[in-house]
């Protein structure tokens, strides 16, 4: 809401264009200015987690992409490493989920290619064997989902990265 002392039709229409939902202009009476702020919506959340997410188990696939969603995040899902690499723009995804054992193009030779391109993304493999590797050696924001993993898991992870983004 946007109160303020002088009120043009022009200035009244940009503050509702970036987002105020009322725009009252001064002297407000304290009941105009409760009542105003009682009709009041929630304010916006803030735009969604958009993740990137390759399983080759349609199935499997189909149930992480639902957990996803239910945090609330917007999830586009690949069978194949090789397509979900050429759809990837680093501006437009904020997390990486792979499988590490994918047909053609493994996934830790796919989010060595996310990496190459984005240093610091988040990139979280999903596996139901321990990983090998060192995810240090990967970058500061690799982790890993030992399969089967729960909502829970997944909650945590979604956690992490969106508090991390929110710094």
């Amino acid at each position: 809401m946007a109160v303020t002392a002088y009120v043009r039709s022009e200035d009244r229409d940009a503050a509702l264009e970036a987002g105020y939902q009322r725009c009252l202009q001064k002297p407000v009476s304290p009941v105009q200015f409760v009542r105003t702020v009682g009709q009041l919506g929630l304010a916006p959340r803030e735009r969604p987690l958009r993740a990137l997410f390759v399983e080759d188990n349609d199935d499997l696939r189909e149930q992480i992409v639902w957990m996803l969603e239910e945090e609330g995040l917007q999830v586009q899902a690949f069978g194949h490493a090789e397509a979900a690499l050429a759809s990837y723009v680093p501006e437009e995804v904020d997390l990486v989920i792979t499988d590490v054992s994918l047909i053609g193009m493994s996934g830790v030779e796919f989010a060595r290619a996310v990496l190459a391109r984005a240093p610091e993304a988040w990139v979280v493999f999903s596996s139901g064997y321990a990983m090998n590797h060192s995810l240090r050696d990967f970058g500061p924001n690799v982790r890993a989902l030992l399969k089967p993993f729960d909502f829970a898991d997944i909650h945590r992870l979604v956690e992490e990265v969106r508090d991390a983004k929110s710094n």
